[in-house]
């Protein structure tokens, strides 16, 4: 709309131009002459106003981009960290088993030679454990990853992932139980932390992928 007026105005002044040369300077009327000038002035507004605006779509196309590229990385991790949650969850009862035991040795660093994890629960359990701590590893791991993306890239990861994230981060192994342990006693529910945390990892890569879809339709406007 705003080219074509540019050439409206444009012929508007080719053709009042053409009028006046025919003229002795002192017969050209005075409205003419100023609709000239005017006409000059609009196009250099709107020519000025269309680089404005062209300069503007081509920063909107460049950041939804950049968004889409970023967060289809991060998004990508959402199925990573649900196989290692469930891999943890599937472990909780050695982990519980593996953590009283260190409970109890802190509480008794008397008998700490004494008590042995490894020795009692034996090798099929010592793998199992150490299988859940390899998938937490992983989850951190995976936390960093996206403190990292947010380092580099400001302002693209929702703040809702990048607390959970940072959340993640601080978790200890010795907390586990806190925020992945599934079980409930009879007639419960599990723990608040737990149904906290799941709810949090959701919200951070529903979010992601929402503001992947609010991008792609922004590009797909050009």
């Amino acid at each position: 709309m705003i080219n074509f007026s540019i050439i409206i105005l444009g012929l508007v002044g080719v053709i009042i131009l053409f009028y006046t040369r025919k003229m002795k300077e002192n017969k050209k009327p005075i409205f003419i002459v100023s609709i000239q000038y005017i006409s000059m002035a609009l196009v250099i507004i709107l020519g000025g106003y269309s680089q404005y605006q062209s300069s503007q779509e081509d920063k909107k196309y460049k950041q939804a981009t950049l968004e889409v590229a970023v967060l289809s990385k991060v998004s990508e991790y959402f199925l990573p960290v649900i196989d290692n949650m469930a891999k943890i969850q599937n472990e909780i009862l050695v982990i519980k088993n593996y953590l009283s035991f260190e409970r109890a040795k802190k509480e008794h660093p008397e008998l700490a030679v004494a008590i042995n994890w490894q020795k009692e629960a034996g090798v099929s359990r010592v793998a199992e454990l150490n299988k859940a701590k390899e998938a937490f590893k992983n989850i951190k791991s995976i936390a960093a990853e996206i403190i990292k993306a947010t380092i580099q890239y400001e302002n693209i990861i929702p703040k809702e992932t990048i607390e959970w994230a940072n959340f993640t981060l601080n978790i200890e192994f010795e907390e586990i139980e806190k925020y992945f342990d599934p079980y409930a006693p009879i007639g419960g529910m599990p723990n608040k932390s737990v149904l906290m945390y799941q709810e949090n990892t959701g919200k951070a890569f529903g979010l992601v992928i929402g503001k992947i879809r609010a991008a792609s339709n922004v590009l797909n406007q050009y």
